[in-house]
């Protein structure tokens, strides 16, 4: 049978034509489907990666308050990038504040340390620096060699050091804080949060204030080289009250940046991370700054005299006449900030307009301003009546003497107290009577102040003293507690709640110290050099 042309079979060659277009014309379209696949795959293995990392993380917190004055993903998992060096440092801090290292002593570069990547200082193997420089190649040239250097002086190889650091950061309460090495270098591993370094900064200038002024240093010269902070707020812009701290940035981090600004009164910690660039990251620091920091609560500096500082009516006191206790008093309610919270019903109507515990009577006129120099804690305990009576008298103008804010000993006052149940009086208030009586400072002055928040209300306030006395029994046995009602710049009323009477600085760290490993905020305080003029203790006695 004959068969036409067009149905005759196709010859190899033919059919091979055939495939090889139908390859040509399929093959792209193979690879786009593969691409989409893969995108789709990748998409969602980083799906978590992307949520728990937002482009950017930020948080503002007044440092004596503890207040969050602003979040945004604070707890969001990011790089720390540079940042880690800060925790480089305080561990070395530690080591210096025990005696175990000098600034003076040795950090030899082995090969390892040496061979970092960028930015380094370049020392070579079996080389040499001070810890001095490299504290300051740290702060300034962010050098990662000096890093891992310092890492290996102290725990022998940056390895266990990145161990101790993550064991440092979680004692410190950084609980979602991993470290993996001692720079900062990219390690998908070595993680962060915006709160948690905010809370290294804090426990920074807490823990460290002798060594705290290296986080200030704009410029470092080494071996003929002039080496400048990257910290644009201090070199740049010269953004007032800058007192440190540093700079971060890895691709993969973006641009971080940990700040410190002490000004008017007022001590914030900033954090921002994740910046497109370091000027968008400054802008945005110091926009949040600008915003932030006038709603921060002022304090006194502890070196400020309280005269000048009543004078100015930096912050504006609220100056109300505080009754004086009875003896009768002091024995009802000597363990009252000791009972339970729930044993106290009436505590809202009690804590309401009171200061406590009440000042030495020598500077109970001028007590909303002054940051030291009350009691013993026994003596103190028993001054809790204080917040279980009101206070008698209209609130104090801005601007009035100071011997008319003088106050009036309670059995001067009339009018029914509230019952409380009868404690024993312990020795300690007994001689802390005496004390009183005879006229006698209870506490020498030149004394260190802890300060562990700030409230809206006294009845909190007078709460976070119970709790902090519960959380640190044996660290504030001999401290002072008050609570000190300030007005903040947009005219809200706040109650400090503070520990005085700490004879150095030592027993005042080692107290925040216990308070922050109980989640209590804590800020060390430096003492006040001024004594109240003769004339106040004259006055004070022509009232009776």
């Amino acid at each position: 049978m004959r068969v036409s042309a067009s149905e005759a079979p196709e010859s190899e060659a033919e059919k091979l034509g055939a495939n090889e277009t139908i390859r040509r014309r399929l093959l792209p379209n193979i690879a786009l489907s593969l691409l989409i696949l893969c995108a789709i795959a990748l998409s969602g293995t980083y799906a978590g990666t992307a949520q728990a990392a937002p482009k950017q993380s930020a948080i503002v917190i007044d440092a004596f308050s503890g207040k969050v004055l602003y979040s945004s993903h604070a707890d969001a998992k990011r790089y720390p990038a540079s940042l880690t060096k800060i925790m480089t440092l305080y561990i070395l801090f530690e080591k210096m504040k025990k005696g175990d290292i000098e600034l003076n002593d040795r950090v030899v570069f082995s090969r390892h340390a040496a061979g970092m990547a960028p930015s380094r200082l370049g020392i070579k193997p079996g080389r040499s620096i001070s810890v001095e420089s490299a504290i300051l190649a740290l702060v300034t040239k962010s050098a990662n060699d000096v890093a891992a250097a310092v890492g290996e002086k102290i725990a022998g190889t940056e390895y266990e050091f990145a161990k101790l650091m993550t064991k440092t950061a979680h004692r410190l309460g950084m609980k979602n804080t991993t470290y993996k090495n001692a720079s900062g270098l990219p390690n998908r591993y070595q993680r962060t949060t915006a709160r948690d370094q905010a809370t290294l900064a804090k426990r920074m200038r807490l823990d460290f204030p002798q060594y705290y002024h290296f986080f200030s240093r704009k410029y470092f010269a080494y071996n003929g080289r002039r080496y400048k902070n990257h910290n644009n707020l201090l070199t740049k812009y010269h953004y007032r009250g800058t007192t440190g701290i540093k700079t971060g940035y890895t691709r993969a981090s973006g641009f971080n940046l940990t700040a410190t600004i002490e000004r008017d009164d007022r001590y914030v910690i900033a954090v921002v991370m994740g910046g497109k660039t370091s000027k968008a990251r400054d802008r945005r620091m110091m926009g949040l700054l600008d915003r932030f920091v006038p709603r921060a609560v002022a304090w006194a500096d502890g070196n400020t005299r309280l005269a000048s500082a009543m004078v100015k009516n930096i912050p504006q006191p609220i100056a109300r006449p505080v009754n004086l206790v009875s003896n009768e008093d002091r024995m009802q309610l000597a363990s009252l900030l000791e009972e339970d919270d729930s044993a106290d019903p009436d505590e809202e109507t009690y804590a309401d307009n009171t200061i406590l515990p009440l000042p030495d009577p020598e500077l109970a006129s001028a007590q909303t301003e002054k940051d030291s120099g009350e009691k013993s804690l026994e003596d103190v305990k028993s001054f809790a009546v204080a917040a279980y009576r009101k206070a008698k008298g209209p609130v104090a103008k801005a601007g009035e003497s100071l011997g008319s804010m003088l106050v009036t000993p309670a059995h001067a006052s009339t009018g029914e107290q509230p019952r409380a149940p009868v404690v024993k009086q312990t020795a300690g208030v007994i001689a802390a009577e005496q004390n009183w009586q005879a006229g006698a400072p209870l506490i020498p002055e030149g004394t260190w102040v802890i300060q562990i928040g700030a409230y809206s209300n006294q009845s909190d306030a007078v709460q976070s003293i119970r709790r902090a006395i519960r959380a640190a029994p044996d660290q504030l046995d001999a401290a002072v507690p008050v609570t000190i009602p300030v007005r903040t710049a947009d005219n809200r009323t706040l109650y400090r709640s503070r520990f005085g009477g700490f004879d150095g600085e030592k027993s005042a760290s080692t107290a925040c110290g216990r308070l922050s490993r109980q989640n209590i905020s804590c800020v060390a305080i430096p003492p006040s050099n001024w004594s109240l003029p003769a004339g106040i203790r004259t006055a004070r006695n022509d009232r009776g």
